[in-house]
This record gives C-alpha cells, structure tokens and sequence, in this order.
C-alpha cells in the first residue's frame, strides 16, 4: 500500500522528469524516442498520479473499516459466549413458573448439553 502511495504522489515529477529527458526513465525514453508521447500524454498521467492517491486512500480506510468491524464481531461473541447463559437465566425467572418449566423442558431436548 505505501509503495502504491508513494508512487501516486511522485508520478507528476517522474512525467514531468521524463519530459525533460532528465533521470533514467527520461534517458530511456529519449532511446526509444518516445519522448513526444510523454509530452502529448503528459496531462493524462497527472490525472492518473491523483486517481491512483485517491485509491490507494480509499483501500486504506476499507482496510481500517473492516478491521474494525471484526473487532466488533470478535467482541460481541466472547460477550454473548460469557453473558448467554446469565441472559436465558433472567428471561426464565421473568417468565410464569409454568411456562418457564416448558422452555427448559424443550431446550433439554433441542440441546442436550442444558442442564
């Protein structure tokens, strides 16, 4: 990701290096005489430098996104994990004894590891 950004924000100075004919990628070009195409496409390839920053910004923040929300995930099963079964004890006790019995005696059936 950090190579990506660093060359979205030199690109404009490698275009603008290239049309020059300074450095090695203006060198190269001057070889194989294709340095009139840098130049005509030169405004293309700016615009290409700043879409590329804006990609390369916009993964980032999915990457950051995502890894948050599965922290939340993470977190949300250990409490569900731990606190479960204090919860299903408070809904049977706010429950009528009767009806309450009949739920345990189904989740006895439906899940053999209910006490």
């Amino acid at each position: 990701m950090n190579g990506l950004t660093h060359f979205s924000h030199e690109l404009p100075s490698y275009v603008s290096s290239a049309e020059h004919g300074r450095g090695w990628i203006g060198q190269l070009l001057r070889r194989l005489h294709l340095q009139a195409l840098v130049t005509q496409n030169a405004p293309k390839l700016h615009t290409l430098g700043n879409s590329l920053a804006r990609l390369a910004l916009t993964v980032g923040k999915g990457a950051v996104s995502l890894l948050a929300e599965l922290g939340t995930v993470a977190a949300l099963v250990v409490l569900f994990l731990l606190e479960g079964p204090k919860l299903g004890t408070a809904v049977l006790r706010v429950l009528p004894p009767e009806r309450s019995e009949r739920y345990v005696r189904v989740a006895v059936v439906l899940l053999p590891t209910v006490p």
